[in-house]
């Protein structure tokens, strides 16, 4: 499975996280999630296999997205 997201809001930091069976959540500091790609742009990947850690199973998968650029409204998509 491949999760790719992008935005047409330039200049915007966000981060994507995918978690099996429950919504990723944040716990502190710290977001609780399976899989994360984290980067300083709008645009981010993950891909889940059989190799990954955790590898990937049959269920349901909870998409999340981070913003950390404050003040605006980032609008893209998100593709799995």
């Amino acid at each position: 499975m491949t999760v790719r997201m992008t935005t047409t809001t330039p200049n915007v930091d966000t981060d994507l996280y995918v978690r099996f069976g429950s919504a990723p959540m944040i716990s502190g500091a710290n977001v609780i999630a399976d899989y994360e790609s984290s980067g300083s742009s709008g645009a981010e990947m993950l891909a889940i296999d059989s190799l990954s850690s955790p590898p990937l199973r049959a269920g349901t998968y909870y998409i999340s997205i981070l913003l950390y650029t404050t003040g605006v409204a980032a609008q893209g998509t998100i593709t799995a």
